[in-house]
């Protein structure tokens, strides 16, 4: 995933988990390094959210960061992400806009799932990017709903053809 983190934001994280509230903005700069890698330790730690390398060059307020989401996966469940805590930890690192790459998938649904998102990921990519962090969830769900649905729908007409044409016989689709 890439995250969009807001300068004036992130930096009232840092003067918060520093507990340094009168820093300007400058300060903090001549520390961001160490302060910064502190505040994504923590998003780590708290969150499973691993905040990496700058994803492209900085603009003046805002930056693009790699994160790994992989650690915010539900373990409670054979797949899925745990969304409270991607979204609490999302929100926690003050990011302003999401990007979700093809690897997100992964997370975000099982195996079969996943691999099919990934393939068709090129197909939508612009649909989720720079995305608002609370829009994160409709988005996936739309966009699995959508190819899933779609998926379903080929394969059963390609059963009821082969079907018809004295192929395989019916499948059982389960509620599908």
């Amino acid at each position: 995933m890439i995250v969009t983190i807001s300068w004036p934001r992130f930096a009232q994280l840092l003067r918060e988990l520093e507990d340094i509230p009168d820093a300007t903005a400058d300060e903090i700069g001549v520390r961001l390094t160490s302060f910064a890698r502190r505040a994504f330790d923590e998003a780590f730690n708290q969150f499973g959210i691993r905040v990496g390398n700058l994803a492209g060059p900085a603009q003046s307020t805002v930056a693009d960061f790699h994160a790994d989401i992989s650690g915010c996966r539900d373990r409670q469940v054979a797949f899925g992400v745990d969304w409270p805590r991607l979204l609490q930890g999302l929100n926690w690192l003050r990011v302003v806009a999401v990007s979700i790459e093809e690897q997100d998938w992964a997370t975000f649904c099982d195996r079969l799932f996943a691999e099919v998102m990934q393939n068709n990921h090129h197909t939508f990519a612009h649909e989720v990017a720079h995305i608002g962090v609370n829009e994160i969830q409709a988005h996936v769900d739309e966009w699995v709903d959508a190819y899933l649905l779609a998926r379903t729908r080929f394969f059963r007409w390609q059963r009821r053809d082969r079907n018809e044409s004295g192929g395989c016989r019916p499948v059982r689709h389960d509620g599908l």
